[in-house]
């Protein structure tokens, strides 16, 4: 996110930035986490995709992290998400809490400095200490249940076929190889863990080597393979990558059945972000298509740097889409996903 700084001559900064029909609340959260002292300075943050209203302050000496719920309802439901952040929080994984209300959707956490490292060993580090605080939070406390992802996937792909944003052709190579993978794909409630699903890297920060994950919205007791997709898909760059990720989180345990496992949920992940975004397209546009030449196009390892941030607009977001749609379709009609389907099933 990108701070917007305040004239430091603004006698009230917080009658500057907060909205009015949230001041009352924002009052409350800083008396019941500052014990009513003076708030010395606030700055807006800009840069998320959530909606929230996010800002920097100072208050007690210390930098912390004001969060305001804009978009409550449905997915985001601050009950769900303030219990999960606890969570995470208590298992080391967040930045403390220091203050979390679902009523008024008010939080307050301690503010995190990011560094980014120059070099492949420093982005090798980071890796290895994100597959390890990813295993800390599958080990903390269950969070609550929300919904069974393979039922929500096939939800979205029904609004998908009814919104004919796809050639058909590729929407029947993309339901073939989705419903392959569930035929096999295990799903039984007893091996659900604390999981984040939403770890694309705006919502994980790097302090030094220390890893903190952040925005809770779509977190809820889930199978443990789909953060771990989310970060071969965002967060790797080839196959050693991805081995390394592997071997930190299941450690000397780790076999040919969990990178079956793996492979097969990455597919999924990347048909979850990619559908989603052709729906919101196809919300905002009545009548919007995909060509078969949007489709035809270089991996997102390729094209990682030229990809906009998903909140830029809608142009980036189908780009963003197409993109991981290309991949799975590409790694679904490959010998290894063959084979991951036939380990998995056994």
């Amino acid at each position: 996110m990108n701070e917007r700084l305040l004239s430091p001559d603004d006698a009230s900064p917080l009658d500057s930035v907060i909205p009015s029909d949230k001041r009352a609340s924002v009052d409350r959260a800083l008396a019941a986490a500052f014990g009513g002292a003076r708030v010395a300075a606030i700055a807006p943050l800009t840069g998320g995709a959530s909606g929230a209203h996010v800002y920097h302050l100072m208050a007690n000496g210390a930098e912390h992290l004001l969060r305001i719920e804009a978009n409550v309802g449905g997915l985001h439901d601050p009950v769900r998400q303030y219990a999960c952040m606890r969570i995470a929080s208590d298992a080391g994984v967040a930045p403390r809490v220091r203050y979390a209300d679902a009523t008024d959707a008010v939080a307050i956490m301690e503010f995190v400095h990011t560094r980014t490292d120059a070099g492949d060993n420093a982005r090798r580090a980071r890796l290895a200490s994100l597959a390890r605080t990813i295993r800390m939070l599958h080990e903390a406390p269950l969070f609550p249940p929300f919904m069974n992802f393979f039922e929500a996937m096939s939800t979205i792909l029904g609004y998908l076929e009814s919104n004919a944003s796809l050639p058909p052709a590729i929407l029947a190579r993309l339901l073939e190889g989705y419903r392959a993978i569930a035929d096999v794909y295990p799903s039984s409630d007893s091996e659900l863990v604390s999981s984040h699903n939403d770890l694309n890297p705006n919502n994980v920060l790097f302090e030094g080597e220390r890893t903190w994950l952040i925005d809770w919205e779509l977190a809820f007791a889930n199978d443990r393979y789909n953060d771990i997709a989310t970060l071969m898909n965002f967060f790797t760059t080839n196959s050693s990558d991805v081995e390394l990720i592997l071997r930190e989180y299941f450690g000397d345990a780790l076999g040919d059945y969990h990178r079956a496992r793996a492979l097969l949920m990455q597919q999924v992940n990347r048909m979850y972000y990619a559908v989603m975004m052709l729906n919101m397209a196809s919300m905002a546009t009545p009548g919007f298509r995909v060509t078969e030449a949007e489709l035809d196009m270089r991996s997102f390892q390729e094209i990682r740097s030229e990809m906009a941030p998903v909140s830029s607009g809608q142009d980036a977001r189908i780009k963003f889409a197409c993109v991981l749609l290309r991949d799975a379709l590409r790694d679904m009609e490959g010998p290894p996903f063959r084979g991951a389907l036939s380990t998995v099933r056994l």
